[in-house]
């Protein structure tokens, strides 16, 4: 019987193949006059003996019976790979644009064909994996010399221009920009003229990063999709990054819209949805001022799942998942949907419930460290003052009382610690006006070496019980006003899009805390710094201690008395306390990536830095108020006023008599950055922050 019907084609190891009535058939040898002897592929393997010969001009004479059925999927699958080989030689598609085109070249009838006789166990014959049949065309691409080399660097991409072209109708260039070779951080902007203009008439964009997909010499693949025709969302432009630095997205985004106005001149969106990728958002609001920048919903879900992960809790919520403990977690990822006026009221108040029900008290547990990551990463900073009362990480009076104790203490030691240095620079500060001439110290060793000789050791710590009795009560209510005028001052502020008066607003929350906590504590400032000048043995000082002092001067010039220097002091305690609080709450901020908190050292750092910049700055003002408190009791006035001292001073003494003792501060200085770190350091362990 002779059939004209057949198909040959080549093996993986280029061996001659031949289908026929739903066999397949290997060559076995050449005869005379063009004939080609076949047998079948499962010669071997089934010891087939069907066989089949084809004369010169391929038509089929069958020999011998198959001792099998036909295999119609492994027919299809032979003829699938043998379609991928050729469209690998004459077609410009991806690899993966070729498999899928062919394997949707299937018939129904293969396909049903092919399921059932898997089911059935009668074949075990599989499609080999999509990856696999990619490198196929890229053998076969790479035998036939049509393959393009990978380039090894940036300087080295050089797309073809029968590869830049669309294959639409229109055969548009997809290229829409390109920086070129000798840039170091190339980038390359793909898509088409219809692209831009459909995406230029998009009024939402959509902005996501690949990087699985992303050649080899680029970092990521950005992909820029639009909300076209108010019903879909298409993906538009491509942009080839080489990292994901602020700088380059702006490049890509400037090349881009510069793309659109050449188009439709002035076309941006109203609304642009991102993947809390911070250098992109930076770089968007920058390029895109008037459009309205929004965190995508899914990512958002995503990333408290990484959470709810990473705590342990998946099980636990995938098993409460409609009722408990699942709701509750999935009330937080709501949030999304209130109104930006109560998200924060909203949060304390699901916090407090979540905390109140699962916590347990437990204040390092990993409810508490949910609340705080919530907090930390998507409330932003406002929310991290609690004085409102709200319980929002477990806070009570006992861990308020016990936690206050602690910090007390620190200050407490670490005033102790510095008594000598701030005694050095009180006398070095006011001798000129209470110290006769020749009695005063020629300098900070001069002090260091007298004082345990006229006075004995323990004369450096004179007045420091006064001290940490002022320091105490200062600093609680220091860090207490600080919260209260932060939270006033700080609403509807966002530190990310409105840095500037983020940290205006952090100076002015600390000034105002300096500021409002002197009112209580100045008479102890004042009392401290008379007994703390007031040397000599103990028949010769003017003041027997504390409440000495404070009945002489009380008696001598009254309540205001006390105040003495109260003017100049409050300027100096606003400009300090706003430097002091406000730059290290603005630097911790900027120093904390992603909301994580600093260590210790991180903190003390940046506390040092912060403490002795203010500490200079305000030192002018410290010493005009000193010499205002030295006045009190005495009959022979120097100073009218805080001008007058400010003019008297300059002129006696010259501009260098500000700045005695400066560089004792500067040690002194070590004293109030550790209480500050300390307290940072006491506080993220207690979650208070």
């Amino acid at each position: 019987l002779i059939i004209i019907m057949t198909l040959f084609l080549k093996s993986a190891r280029n061996q001659e193949k031949m289908i026929f009535e739903g066999f397949i058939y290997l060559k076995n040898r050449n005869g005379e006059g063009g004939k080609r002897y076949w047998r079948c592929e499962n010669w071997f393997s089934c010891k087939c003996h069907g066989t089949a010969i084809t004369d010169k001009n391929n038509l089929v004479t069958l020999g011998k019976e198959h001792n099998h059925a036909p295999s119609p999927a492994r027919v299809e699958l032979a003829r699938i790979k043998n379609n991928i080989n050729q469209a690998a030689i004459t077609s410009t598609l991806s690899p993966r644009e070729v498999v899928n085109l062919q394997l949707e070249g299937i018939s129904e009838q293969a396909k049903v064909i092919f399921t059932q006789l898997i089911m059935k166990n009668i074949i075990k014959v599989n499609l080999p994996k999509l990856k696999n049949l990619e490198k196929t065309v890229g053998r076969k691409r790479h035998a036939d010399g049509r393959h393009v080399p990978t380039p090894q660097y940036l300087s080295e991409i050089n797309i073809p221009e029968h590869l830049r072209l669309t294959k639409t109708d229109l055969h548009e260039d997809f290229v829409i920009a390109d920086t070129g070779h000798k840039d170091a951080n190339r980038i390359i902007i793909l898509g088409s003229t219809t692209d831009i203009n459909r995406l230029a008439s998009c009024e939402v964009w959509l902005c996501d990063s690949t990087f699985q997909c992303c050649t080899e010499n680029f970092y990521q693949l950005w992909i820029i999709y639009g909300r076209f025709r108010q019903s879909i969302v298409l993906p538009f432009v491509y942009a080839l990054l080489p990292n994901k630095t602020r700088e380059s997205y702006q490049r890509a985004l400037h090349l881009i819209l510069n793309k659109i106005d050449e188009i439709t001149p002035g076309a941006r969106p109203n609304v642009v949805v991102i993947d809390f990728e911070r250098e992109a958002e930076l770089a968007l609001r920058t390029e895109l001022p008037m459009s309205s920048i929004y965190g995508c919903y899914f990512h958002y879900r995503q990333s408290i799942w990484r959470k709810i992960q990473e705590i342990g809790w998946s099980t636990k919520y995938k098993n409460e998942e409609q009722g408990g403990f699942g709701l509750h977690l999935k009330m937080f990822a709501a949030l999304t949907f209130i109104d930006t006026v109560y998200v924060r009221d909203w949060f304390r108040h699901l916090a407090r419930i979540f905390l109140d029900v699962y916590g347990d008290g437990d204040m390092d547990g990993p409810f508490i460290e949910f609340i705080d990551y919530m907090e930390r990463t998507w409330m932003g900073e406002q929310n991290k003052n609690k004085s409102d009362g709200t319980k929002i990480s477990g806070f009570n009076s006992k861990n308020f009382l016990i936690n206050l104790a602690s910090g007390g203490t620190a200050a407490a030691f670490s005033k102790t610690a510095i008594a000598p240095i701030e005694r050095v620079k009180l006398l070095l500060q006011v001798q000129d006006a209470h110290i006769s001439v020749d009695k005063r110290y020629k300098g900070i060793i001069d002090v260091l070496i007298r004082i345990p000789k006229e006075q004995g050791i323990l004369a450096f710590w004179r007045g420091n019980l006064v001290n940490m009795i002022r320091y105490f009560p200062t600093q609680a209510l220091n860090f207490a006003f600080k919260d209260t005028y932060k939270r006033i001052f700080m609403e509807g502020v966002d530190k990310n899009k409105q840095f500037g008066k983020f940290f205006m607003m952090n100076l002015a929350s600390g000034g105002s805390a300096g500021a409002t906590s002197l009112v209580f504590v100045y008479p102890l400032d004042f009392v401290r710094t008379r007994l703390a000048v007031d040397v000599g043995k103990s028949k010769v000082r003017e003041f027997n201690g504390l409440s000495d002092c404070f009945i002489k001067v009380f008696k001598s010039d009254g309540l205001v008395g006390l105040y003495r220097g109260f003017m100049v002091s409050i300027q100096a305690y606003f400009i300090y306390r706003a430097a002091y609080f406000g730059c290290f709450d603005t630097a911790k901020t900027y120093f904390a990536k992603d909301g994580q908190k600093l260590n210790f050292f991180t903190s003390w750092a940046i506390a040092q830095v912060v403490t002795v910049s203010s500490g200079i700055i305000c030192y002018p003002w410290d010493t005009v108020r000193r010499r205002m408190m030295m006045q009190s009791g005495r009959k022979d006035i120097l100073y009218k006023n805080t001008l007058d001292c400010v003019i008297k001073i300059k002129k006696n003494e010259g501009m260098k008599a500000f700045f005695k003792g400066s560089l004792s501060n500067v040690f002194r200085s070590t004293g109030g950055a550790l209480a500050l770190a300390f307290y940072e350091e006491i506080q993220k362990y207690v979650h208070l922050i």
